[in-house]
């Protein structure tokens, strides 16, 4: 007799390389001196590690093309799951001006993961 194949294990394809997943602002629009969160998943190695949150500001090159600047790097330790950093619109003591910036989040070897947020 024939036994039924065993159920596919969900965690198996967690333990591949480190993955950044699902990066949040909240609120998406705020004022500088006013508090967001930036939420991000890491899925990937079962341990913890430092992930990299990087704040960035548009910059115009030639032809139209638009680059990003890193203007602020928080590192905080993280684990496998959901992670947050809080953020105030400030950096190095001064707030941001309004605009569009970005967060970009990046963890040991994983591709960068982006979203967006504006300062009103």
């Amino acid at each position: 007799m024939f036994s039924p194949p065993p159920p596919p294990v969900a965690h198996v394809a967690a333990r591949g390389r480190p993955t950044v997943v699902g990066v949040h602002v909240f609120p998406t629009n705020f004022a500088a001196g006013h508090r967001a969160f930036i939420r991000f998943r890491l899925t990937g190695l079962h341990r913890r590690a430092t992930a990299r949150v990087q704040i960035q500001r548009p910059v115009r090159g030639n032809g139209g093309r638009t680059s990003w600047k890193t203007i602020q790097t928080i590192e905080r330790g993280a684990a496998t799951g959901s992670n947050g950093v809080s953020f105030n619109g400030e950096v190095k003591g001064r707030r941001l001006a309004r605009g569009s910036y970005r967060v970009s989040v990046v963890w040991n070897v994983s591709a960068p993961r982006t979203a967006p947020f504006r300062i009103i």
